[in-house]
């Protein structure tokens, strides 16, 4: 159940299906996701672990189970997205209630065996997290324990691996080379490897030959990894979090740090455009072909530094439009997250209903084409005000993203330091940023690009 999922068209399809309509929830609506075979549904779950998306994982798994009662299947991809996710304490609590099963079947075997594995990784996670400071022998004895057990109680070669490193890095070099050699000349291993739409196999290889000291075999292999992973970061982030737990026991070569870096999350939030019937607030982003170009030009620069890949932002006209415009120029996945349905949010906050802005509401409808949307429905709003539980609903989703790939995450604001700080504003959301995440936040002033536009 580690080994890659199929990358076909219809997995994509539905993958986006899910991501699309995941928020408020599934229904009959969405009955497409509901006549997949089960077999598909967890090949749509590990796929949504693997690019990181694990809240949209675990709401998809208990649906599932709601719907169609437990499955031990869909309960382990549960426990391996709380795992990606950080909740490792119920991701333990899932992965020993599994152990707990009788294997009545070759499919409750496999599980069994996932199982262990998980553990072992939970276990894996907390001795990396140790390192630091005081390293946690006990949690190094039980990850390798339950990864010899995985290793030993099935044909999987992906467990091998992980046991070949925590050997390496517990001092015992010899019996952790002679198992990575085990796995280099492992014919299952290779004949994967050549498949073109694995990725595991290779990041196996790769790591293995780095335990064998084989550094320019482990930069290749890497390489052939993340290429066939590509936008999988959750999946990327884990080869990363391997090769770093290593690092504590050898040199690393460079050119596999580098293959493997992760980039960070972006969340984005800006003004949007004035009210043209309002007279009273003043300029602050008017409809003008000038302030638009600036502004893309500003946040363009911006995105184009540390190789991002990943944004949250809103999707109302003025900054947040141009945004997502610019970062789907790059490349980059973008996700909306909204305060309300669509048509709803169209009318406060991109076109107002004036035909006068109806191209604003001709690129946002561009922009839902290409990207990932969460709309948010009234029972979501915990904070008395949809806008600021929006923002607060993306800072998390986006948090949690980051920390599933093991990523940093940027806050990235066009912000009018002259602008009122009420309840759902742009300057509301840069002040709970700043408090609440601490993290790196960039400021591009509006009012510095409006007399770049020439707009005083």
């Amino acid at each position: 159940m580690n080994s890659p999922s199929d990358q076909g068209s219809d997995l994509g399809h539905l993958v986006r299906l899910c991501r699309e309509h995941m928020r408020p929830g599934l229904d009959s609506d969405h009955s497409e996701l509901w006549r997949m075979a089960p077999e598909m549904r967890i090949k749509v779950l590990l796929r949504l672990v693997g690019e990181g998306h694990t809240s949209l994982a675990l709401e998809f798994a208990n649906q599932i189970m709601s719907k169609f009662g437990f499955d031990a299947r869909t309960e382990y991809c549960r426990a391996l997205a709380l795992a990606r996710g950080g909740n490792e304490r119920k991701a333990t609590s899932i992965a020993e209630s599994l152990l707990e099963r009788p294997p009545m079947t070759a499919e409750a075997e496999a599980v069994r065996i996932d199982a262990l594995a998980l553990l072992g990784r939970l276990y894996k996670l907390r001795f990396h997290r140790s390192q630091a400071l005081q390293p946690d022998a006990e949690a190094l004895s039980k990850a390798i324990w339950h990864y010899q057990r995985a290793y030993e109680a099935g044909t999987d070669p992906f467990p091998g691996i992980n046991l070949a490193t925590l050997l390496y890095v517990n001092g015992q070099v010899a019996e952790s080379r002679e198992l990575a050699l085990r796995l280099v000349e492992d014919e299952q291993l290779r004949s994967l490897s050549a498949a073109s739409n694995d990725f595991w196999a290779p990041a196996t290889l790769g790591e293995a030959y780095l335990l064998l000291g084989e550094n320019e075999k482990a930069t290749l292999y890497y390489e052939l990894a993340v290429d066939r992973a590509c936008g999988r970061w959750g999946d990327i982030g884990s080869m990363r979090s391997n090769v770093d737990l290593i690092g504590h026991a050898m040199c690393l070569p460079g050119a596999v740090v580098d293959i493997l870096a992760v980039p960070p999350v972006v969340v984005f939030a800006g003004h949007r455009v004035d009210k043209p019937w309002d007279k009273t607030a003043g300029v602050r982003f008017p409809n003008d072909s000038r302030l638009d170009a600036c502004v893309g030009e500003a946040i363009k620069e911006v995105l184009k530094q540390g190789d991002r890949q990943i944004l949250y932002t809103g999707g109302a006209s003025g900054a947040e439009i141009i945004c997502a415009e610019q970062a789907l120029a790059q490349g980059m996945e973008v996700n909306l997250v909204l305060p309300c349905r669509i048509g709803e949010f169209c009318n406060s906050s991109v076109d107002y209903g004036r035909p006068e802005l109806r191209s604003w509401r001709d690129r946002f409808d561009s922009i839902c084409a290409k990207a990932t949307v969460h709309e948010m429905s009234p029972e979501d709003d915990a904070r008395g005000n949809p806008f600021t539980s929006a923002a607060e609903y993306m800072t998390g989703l986006a948090l949690v993203r980051a920390r599933s790939i093991g990523a940093s995450i940027d806050g990235l604001f066009v912000l009018d330091s002259q602008a009122p700080s009420g309840r759902g504003s742009t300057k509301e959301f840069v002040q709970d940023w700043q408090s609440a995440v601490g993290r790196s936040t960039r400021i591009l002033d509006l009012s510095s690009l409006r007399e770049s536009a020439g707009i005083v």
